[in-house]
């Protein structure tokens, strides 16, 4: 295998990850997907890694010669040539990337890569007027630039004297002088002069009469004390005579108003208190046929054993009734040979929501036994949490009905109301 070119591994950089794929596949899937004339495109590198040398090679007996000693007119059909095999090779990495199934973004991104050269002077050679690249993925270690702006320029024509220059690092600027400043000792100064311009205006432009208290006393201890007069002393006495007998005259008067009879204070009316507003009537059995037969529901007068539940609110409410042998509800309607009406304000259920809501079961013929009435709140339908009151409505044989108030509040919460006995109709409420 004839011998092109060899290079110093130390002064080129690989194009980041140009190694990633070996030049076989490479070079196989250029031959695969362009043709034959692709198959010495690129030269074969040979490492010398203890030697820190790589040899180039190529399969062609042909007399390889470097772009550089070829005429202007060779070199310039010889670079026309390259630039169309380039742009075959990019259309190629575009269609591997493809969206799709069998998109290959990193063997795209390789197949670009290896457009690229240090120069094309030195690194492009003709064997018999056909490019072969020699460095391919491979930059000089004095280009800083990165593969995105490599890649953008690979298709252009690279001049080997237009290697970009590294601009020197910006030289800082010189430490910034601080100049430490002194302490203002002058300001200390201007402070003294001004408290003693003040000591000076109190002592000597106050009244004497208004002045005198504590502080005076006190700056007399010291011998500082503006008010020496005899006419001085006078009103200080005069001063102080006047005002003890204030004093004492608010004495008397205190005691004066001790002695008089206090008023008895008129006792305040309390407020009435609101009368609570008025609750609700129970349902009756007829609110309750009433109500089902709107919603679609059957409310059977020959029931011997009838379990109503009635609520205001959206909410979805169940009634279940535990039956001997089984338990009735809105997925169970023909427990122990009853009957369970429409499951109200059920989102399953075809009719909207309604405020006035009412569940029912029935028994015809009910067995003899112990039932047990629950309630369940199963979802709040998008309603604010709350705490939703309930009657339950009990029919047992000719007894009259009975009712039972209950609330519920937690989603999922299920509260036990009533205990049912049909041998006797005896109803206990839990």
């Amino acid at each position: 295998m004839p011998h092109l070119f060899t290079t110093e591994t130390k002064n080129y950089r690989p194009l980041e990850r140009r190694n990633d794929y070996p030049w076989e596949i490479l070079r196989e899937r250029l031959v695969r997907e362009l043709g034959a004339e692709f198959s010495l495109f690129l030269a074969e590198p040979v490492t010398r890694a203890a030697e820190g040398f790589v040899d180039w090679y190529t399969e062609s007996t042909e007399l390889a010669i470097s772009a550089s000693d070829l005429s202007p007119a060779e070199r310039e059909k010889l670079f026309g040539r390259l630039d169309l095999m380039r742009i075959r090779i990019y259309e190629l990495a575009d269609r591997i990337n493809a969206p799709g199934p069998d998109a290959d973004k990193r063997f795209s991104d390789a197949l670009r890569r290896i457009t690229v050269v240090p120069d094309d002077h030195r690194f492009v050679w003709s064997l018999g007027g056909q490019p072969v690249l020699i460095l391919w993925g491979m930059l000089h270690v004095d280009d800083l630039r990165s593969e995105t702006e490599v890649l953008g320029e690979a298709l252009r024509y690279r001049d080997p004297q237009a290697r970009p220059v590294v601009a020197p690092p910006p030289v800082p600027p010189p430490p910034e002088v601080v100049v430490r400043r002194r302490f203002p000792f002058a300001s200390l100064l201007w402070l003294l002069f001004a408290a003693l311009t003040g000591v000076i205006y109190y002592l000597l432009f106050m009244k004497c009469d208004v002045a005198i208290g504590p502080h005076m006393a006190l700056l007399s201890h010291f011998g500082i004390n503006a008010c020496v007069s005899p006419f001085a002393n006078d009103a200080a006495a005069r001063r102080r005579e006047l005002e003890e007998r204030i004093r004492k005259a608010e004495l008397d008067l205190a005691r004066i108003q001790g002695d008089c009879a206090t008023p008895v204070a008129r006792a305040t009316p309390p407020r009435p208190v609101p009368p609570p507003p008025p609750q609700p009537p129970r349902p009756t059995v007829k609110d309750v046929c009433d109500e089902l037969k709107v919603r679609g529901g059957s409310c059977n007068p020959n029931a011997k054993l009838q379990v109503s539940l009635f609520w205001k609110g959206l909410e979805d409410v169940d009634l279940h009734v535990e039956c001997p042998g089984g338990e009735i509800t809105y997925s169970d309607k023909h427990a122990c040979s009853g009957h369970f009406d429409i499951d109200t304000n059920s989102e399953e259920n075809a009719k909207p929501p309604a405020y006035n809501a009412v569940e029912n079961a029935e028994w015809i013929n009910p067995p003899r036994g112990r039932y047990i009435v629950k309630v369940n709140l199963y979802q709040l339908r998008s309603q604010t949490p709350r705490d939703i009151p309930f009657t339950v409505l009990v029919r047992c044989g000719d007894q009259p009905p009975k009712t039972m108030d209950g609330h519920i509040s937690r989603t999922g919460q299920t509260v036990e109301v009533a205990e049912v006995d049909y041998s006797s109709c005896a109803m206990t409420q839990r």
